[in-house]
């Protein structure tokens, strides 16, 4: 669970992201074992000696529908993959709040730089929100009461 887990948002151009991610990171509670030119890759945490792959919750338009020559979401997808870093993708519909805490029904995936095939999903799970490392939220307009609502969703991530 991402106790005390930090959120940041942001919009540029035709696309909106929130990015939460767990501060308990770098902060005296685990460490940095691994890192490359963008990030970092791995974390291990203290007397447990092992690393830990990252997880990253992807809420995003449908996937089956994205133009892949061009779809920064896939590009960023494949990036985290190449990490080793476990993929759940989400859309905005399958965020919900459930005793007060935020969920979501997510489907593992794995993606692929092939234009014909790019994505395989797993079957759904639902899961707390808090259990990820990492949400990012990429949706393309329009900005409406949909995209707002997840918005106070995934913030109750870090509640």
């Amino acid at each position: 669970m991402n106790s005390g887990a930090g959120i940041r948002a942001f919009a540029c151009g035709a696309f909106a992201a929130i990015i939460t991610y767990p501060t308990r990171v770098g902060r005296g509670r685990a460490r940095q074992v691994g890192q490359d030119r963008v990030g970092w890759n791995r974390i291990e945490w203290p007397n447990k000696g092992m690393q830990m792959s990252i997880r990253v919750g992807i809420v995003m338009d449908p996937i089956g529908s994205i133009i892949v020559k061009k779809d920064t979401t896939l590009a960023m997808m494949l990036a985290a993959q190449r990490r080793g870093w476990e993929l759940g993708y989400m859309e905005m519909g399958d965020l919900f709040v459930r005793d007060g805490a935020a969920r979501a029904r997510m489907r593992p995936v794995e993606v692929r730089d092939d234009p014909l095939d790019w994505y395989t999903l797993g079957e759904p799970r639902t899961e707390a929100l808090a259990s990820l490392d990492v949400i990012l939220m990429r949706k393309d307009p329009p900005f409406d009461m949909e995209f707002v609502y997840s918005t106070y969703i995934l913030e109750r991530a870090e509640a």
